[in-house]
């Protein structure tokens, strides 16, 4: 499953604290589970995927790059998730 990775990035005019606290509370990393009804697969555990969060500070931005580990529909899932980090830059650099 490794070779299907859909990963989204985004630079964010904000100290990682900032981005962080839009996102939630913990460290810097955050990994959850998340089920998309695209797959076709029945709604159970065994059928959700894991997305990885990482915050990294460039000094005057942060970088976030989101990983989405799938073997379906990879480039759909990387467009999704870059359309949700751009809002979220839109909501932390505009307030």
């Amino acid at each position: 499953m490794a070779d299907f990775v859909a990963t989204a990035e985004a630079e964010i005019s904000a100290s990682p604290a900032q981005v962080w606290t839009a996102l939630t509370d913990p460290e810097r990393r955050l990994k959850v589970t998340h089920f998309s009804p695209m797959s076709g697969q029945e709604d159970v555990p065994d059928n959700y995927h894991t997305l990885t969060y990482v915050l990294e500070d460039r000094g005057v931005t942060t970088h976030i790059s989101l990983s989405h580990a799938s073997e379906e529909q990879a480039e759909q899932f990387k467009a999704n998730w870059q359309a949700m980090l751009d809002t979220l830059k839109e909501i932390v650099e505009c307030g």
